[in-house]
């Protein structure tokens, strides 16, 4: 008897093998391709091999993390969500497995995919933004995916979502209604996708107040690589030549370096700038005069990891969009200039 592969199911079908793939693990597929596949396998006499694959009836009990950031892992805020979860996955029985996606490498990504698609995987979630807008839209072709970012489709797919855009506005919005309009804004690493988001929320603020924003106004230290300067010394140079009131750091940690560098330039904290910053759970020592967003990154990962959980105890859920809520607090770090 001759022996048959899922490459033959998928020439006999018509089909490509990552559908053939899809059509075995529940994934998204139409009722007339569904069918195709099915007759394709019965005319061939094929069975799945579930202890290779990993079938429905024989789960891996593994869930990939897929990160777009090559860099991420040497954040806090991505080792917090993946403890919250883990704090999920280990109490239902599930491990997870890190897998780097480098969006530069499509390849990356694509090993991810192809993880689901030969079942060694039971779900994906995909941590960060991924920027190719085919890579994009192939998550919908899966049913078993967990996103974040920006929204893909309208009504269908799971995605987990804190909110770029809205927390940054709201910093915004509190310098600007406080006179601040020439506002800085400085990461350490960012990708286009946050930027267009914050930069966007910048723009909408400025045009709410009916003022003009400032040019030039973002600096991403992580591109800083001048040999006879240090990242802090190109801030500052950007900061005093630019006319700048104000700043917009990316975490509090870097908000508490910008402090304590300026501090030893002569600058003092809402006497001649004034600062925002974004609070991660995991960040230390941050300073309790800086106005900050917090964003609970651990319940972040608890949301994720549950969400991926119901999908697999629920084939007939189709959609899922989890908003993670934040805190503003208002500190002292703000000068009022129409005072």
């Amino acid at each position: 008897m001759a022996s048959y592969s899922i490459v033959d199911v998928a020439k006999k079908a018509g089909v490509s093998k990552s559908t053939v793939s899809r059509v075995l693990t529940g994934g998204s597929v139409s009722e007339k391709t569904i069918q195709a596949v099915r007759r394709a396998m019965e005319e061939l006499d094929y069975v799945p091999n579930r202890n290779a694959q990993g079938l429905r009836g024989a789960p891996t009990y593994t869930i990939g993390v897929a990160v777009s950031d090559p860099d991420a892992l040497l954040r806090r805020s991505l080792t917090t969500r993946l403890a919250g979860m883990n704090h999920v996955f280990s109490q239902m029985g599930y491990s997870f497995l890190l897998i780097n996606g480098n969006p530069a490498k499509q390849d990356s990504i694509s090993t991810a995919f192809r993880f689901l698609e030969d079942c060694r995987i039971d779900g994906l979630i995909f941590l960060g933004d991924i920027e190719d807008e085919q890579q994009r839209n192939s998550l919908l072709h899966y049913r078993q995916i967990v996103y974040t970012g920006e929204r893909i489709h309208p009504h269908k797919g799971f995605r987990v979502y804190m909110g770029n855009y809205n927390y940054s506005r709201d910093l915004y919005l509190h310098l600007i209604d406080r006179g601040h309009t020439n506002i800085l804004t400085v990461y350490e690493h960012a990708n286009q996708r946050l930027l267009q988001r914050r930069n966007a929320a910048y723009q909408q603020v400025c045009q709410m107040f009916h003022r003009q924003p400032a040019e030039h106004s973002i600096l991403d230290l992580y591109c800083v690589s001048s040999a006879s300067k240090t990242q802090m010394e190109t801030l500052y140079e950007q900061f005093s030549q630019g006319g700048f009131t104000a700043i917009f750091a990316d975490s509090t940690e870097l908000g508490n370096q910008i402090i304590s560098d300026f501090s030893q330039r002569g600058l003092r904290l809402k006497e001649d700038y004034s600062l925002v910053a974004i609070q991660r759970a995991a960040d230390t020592g941050a300073d309790p005069m800086i106005t900050s967003v917090c964003l609970p990154d651990f319940e972040y990962g608890l949301q994720c990891a549950q969400l991926m959980i119901d999908i697999l105890q629920d084939p007939s859920m189709e959609y899922a969009d989890v908003q993670i809520p934040y805190s503003m607090e208002i500190r002292s770090s703000v000068k009022n200039l129409l005072e």
